[in-house]
């Protein structure tokens, strides 16, 4: 019936059967005896590879300066013991069932740890920062319904009461003209959020008409087909990670 209703939207996206997992995992503990242990194996193969670039993901934010030094042992810790639990599921049969399990809870444990660091100061703007802004109108990039929110609880302002105005993400990628935009942001509003086109781009391209307010990492979205492919899938912060600059005009905010 799930898989139904998931073909009717044009636009689907893998979150959508989430409703439906919480019967697959009751089929999965009644059958579980009766499935092969081929199909764990398969799984456990799968994982340790997932593990893998998740790993990857971690020592590209390391070297991005995104995770500390603590953070980033941590998440190769993990990794190592994912791949003990993969080789005794392997070589042992009796094991093999058990360590599918364990190998899934250590995906996502490596991966909780791969993206915490944007939790901290690498994500964030700081308390400062948002003690610029009272009643300020701030221009904010969204690619999805009311995406743009998030940014209630990154710049609050004195008082809580900045008033965001949602733009679309795509002006980032439209060369001359997003430059033009971005001028027309910074005259029209107290600040701007704008982010990186590509992983080449190094500063804002308003500069030195602009003040460079603050910086934080962010993990791209919605990715477009093709974006993400076998040749750079071992080179994440090119299609992965990106950076979001805070900007106001020149000499607004003294």
């Amino acid at each position: 019936v799930w898989l139904i209703v998931f073909t009717i939207p044009s636009q689907r996206s893998a979150r959508y059967v989430i409703p439906a997992m919480p019967a697959v995992a009751i089929l999965l503990a009644l059958y579980w005896d009766r499935i092969a242990r081929g199909w764990f194996a398969a799984s456990l193969v799968l994982i340790s590879v997932a593990t893998l670039v998740a790993g990857r993901i971690a020592w590209v934010a390391h070297d991005l300066g995104i995770a500390s030094n603590l953070e980033f042992a941590g998440a190769l810790a993990v990794i190592l013991l994912g791949a003990g639990v993969t080789v005794v599921g392997l070589f042992n049969r009796r094991a093999t069932r058990a360590c599918a399990v364990a190998a899934c809870v250590i995906f996502y444990a490596c991966f909780n740890l791969t993206t915490a660091p944007l939790d901290g100061p690498s994500g964030r703007y700081s308390a400062e920062v948002s003690a610029k802004f009272s009643n300020a109108r701030i221009a904010v990039p969204s690619n999805f319904n009311a995406q743009w929110e998030r940014f209630q609880f990154l710049l609050p302002g004195q008082q809580h009461d900045n008033r965001f105005v949602p733009y679309d993400m795509e002006i980032l990628t439209q060369g001359k003209s997003a430059v033009e935009k971005l001028r027309q942001f910074l005259s029209t509003h107290d600040a701007v959020v704008w982010g990186q086109a590509s992983s080449d781009e190094a500063a804002p391209p308003c500069l030195p008409d602009c003040d460079w307010l603050a910086s934080r990492w962010v993990v791209k979205e919605r990715h477009k087909s093709g974006d993400i492919t076998l040749g750079n899938l071992w080179y994440p912060h090119t299609w992965l990670f990106s950076r979001e600059w805070l900007l106001a005009r020149r000499g607004a905010t003294n």
